[in-house]
């Protein structure tokens, strides 16, 4: 199966650590990008952003994806491209843009053509089971049936950027839906691979499972669910 990375959000910076695991899982240097969670003025800043992660000068080809993208091309791109590297931004954006050009189902196929995928933020809730457990999910409209999403490996939802102060959101979350969160706080990162997750970063992550306490989840320690 291939590898999934599932991240708060991205820093040139602080995830170099982690941004190398990447970099060694791919086969090929040709990355398809999607910024379709930010606004469509900040894309060419965005672009800029991960090609200095990404450097033509080491042989990598950056694709900027259209959020306009058509049937068609993702099939075309589905043998082309080696990885695909998805951003952060607006969970509700990137949710109503996937809608309409049916990207899920081309990521989806991806997964099962052993290709790598870094999921950042809002991007990292869409790979969850319900878009429910994104921060200030209770002011939108959506009702059941809208708000779930990919699940593709698990029951686990997701919650970037946690704080314990989000504690409370995240258990009214699954007094709700009865379904298992993973909490990312900024600096934590997970990596899936054959139905097993690992911790990377600089700092722990958290679990939180219905009817019971909270776990912490330590940096190098694996776990299944």
């Amino acid at each position: 199966m291939t590898k999934v990375f599932v991240s708060w959000g991205w820093d040139l910076e602080d995830s170099k650590t982690f941004d190398s695991y990447f970099l060694a899982s791919l086969k090929g240097k040709k990355i398809g990008y999607v910024p379709w969670a930010m606004p469509e003025s900040r894309y060419k800043a965005c672009l800029e952003r991960i090609e200095g992660f990404l450097p033509k000068q080491d042989g990598f080809d950056v694709l900027c994806l259209d959020e306009k993208i058509n049937y068609l091309s993702q099939k075309d791109l589905l043998q082309t491209l080696d990885a695909i590297y998805i951003g952060w931004g607006n969970t509700y954006r990137l949710m109503s843009l996937c809608r309409q050009n049916l990207f899920l189902h081309f990521l989806e196929i991806f997964v099962k053509l052993d290709k790598p995928i870094y999921w950042g933020s809002a991007w990292a809730i869409l790979f969850g089971k319900s878009i429910h457990s994104a921060p200030d999910a209770n002011i939108t409209n959506l009702n059941e049936k809208e708000s779930y999403w990919l699940g593709l490996f698990s029951n686990i939802s997701f919650f970037c950027h946690y704080k314990t102060k989000n504690d409370w959101e995240i258990l009214d979350y699954i007094n709700s839906h009865k379904n298992p969160v993973i909490a990312l706080p900024e600096g934590g990162w997970l990596v899936l691979q054959d139905w097993k997750y690992s911790v990377h970063g600089s700092f722990n992550v958290y679990l939180f499972l219905p009817w019971e306490e909270k776990q912490e989840l330590c940096v190098w320690e694996g776990f299944t669910l």
